[in-house]
């Protein structure tokens, strides 16, 4: 029976006692270069493996925390800019046939890009989990988060209007878009996290 492949472990012991063997100064500084180039692999297959391990697989209240600071840090500077209102306008006037097309047009590509930063992007490795047995929890965490977020800011800073209850919920989809992007971000690049499952929360939906 053939031996297994020995482990870069392995090899990185041989390769030191290889180095201490040898006696001429040349043959020993080529060993020693060997040596370094396989303690940088060893390095590289380290930090690939741990950054396997921190696949993100759960959905906690930590999660929640850090999209609700990534949406506060991308939406906050949009409240104070006058265009917020503008596009708000445009989106509750612009109808076709009665259907706001374009409030309807950005709604979904917030959700397909926001899935797609958590799913698709690569940024980490991150498991699809459903709730109630169709619905992805993340997607739907951050993009309530990040709604709330931007409700919660323009409502504070005044810049709702409460007698237009549709227009002010197109100026509040003009916040959310960048928040969608920021909660996004600020839930998946730290990594899988410690705290209470989302799911226990409410009966392991």
């Amino acid at each position: 029976m053939a031996d297994e492949d020995p482990t870069t472990a392995e090899v990185l012991e041989r390769l030191e006692s290889l180095e201490e063997s040898v006696s001429a100064g040349e043959e020993r500084r080529r060993a020693r270069r060997i040596r370094r180039l396989a303690e940088g692999l060893h390095r590289f297959e380290q930090r690939t493996f741990d950054n396997v391990e921190r696949n993100i697989q759960r959905y906690t209240t930590r999660d929640v925390l850090e999209a609700f600071v990534g949406s506060t840090i991308f939406s906050l500077p949009l409240v104070v800019e006058g265009g917020v209102l503008e596009i708000g306008s445009h989106f509750a006037t612009s109808l076709v046939y009665g259907v706001p097309v374009y409030f309807l047009a950005n709604a979904v590509f917030v959700v397909t890009i926001t899935a797609g930063l958590l799913y698709y992007a690569e940024f980490r490795e991150v498991e699809i989990q459903l709730a109630f047995g169709f619905v992805p929890k993340r997607l739907v965490g951050v993009l309530a988060i990040a709604f709330l977020t931007a409700t919660a800011t323009m409502a504070l800073w005044g810049r709702l209007d409460i007698a237009e209850p549709f227009l002010s919920l197109c100026q509040i989809s003009v916040v959310w878009t960048p928040g969608a992007f920021g909660a996004g971000l600020g839930d998946i690049l730290p990594g899988e996290n410690e705290g209470e499952e989302i799911g226990d929360l409410f009966g392991g939906t």
